[in-house]
């Protein structure tokens, strides 16, 4: 009990037998110190740099499809905006919504208005009223956050 606490964890962390991974501080390694398999990814990669645009497109759509359903999804997820990237898109499209409705509010309080003095067609009313509910709904949807945290594939 009466050890240092910085050599329990240097005895935990040396038993590891995997050598660490190279990292070379100014870009790739070389292929002097990589393993043989990350040697051909390297290739690979560096054949795939000097394809044309819709040969790229070709390669990559068809190394997609050998792979399991599981790594399709682990490579669609690293395909995903980034995080403020996605809030920018859902701050555009609340604040579209919330644009509309507050003119379809504004419409609905104008045709009220309107049909004081002048006679006005419940259809229009109607529509305006739908247009409303349903924006509304959009809104409330939105705010409850269930549309974007469903995950069924």
């Amino acid at each position: 009990m009466g050890g240092a606490p910085g050599n329990d964890s240097k005895e935990l962390s040396t038993g590891s037998t995997e050598p660490p991974p190279t990292v070379a501080p100014n870009g790739p390694a070389s292929p002097s110190t990589m393993s043989p398999p990350a040697v051909e990814q390297q290739k690979i990669l560096s054949h795939i740099g000097n394809l044309s645009e819709p040969e790229k497109t070709a390669v990559v759509t068809a190394a997609a499809q050998q792979l399991p359903d599981q790594a399709k999804r682990a490579v669609a997820g690293t395909l995903q905006p980034s995080a403020p990237a996605a809030d920018l898109i859902w701050k555009v499209i609340v604040f579209a919504f919330a644009i509309s409705f507050g003119v379809s509010i504004l419409g609905l309080i104008g045709v009220v208005l309107l049909s004081i003095f002048h006679s006005v067609e419940q259809a229009n009313v109607q529509v305006l009223l739908t247009i409303v509910t349903t924006v509304g709904g959009i809104l409330a949807g939105f705010i409850s956050g269930r549309a974007s945290t469903s995950a069924n594939y």
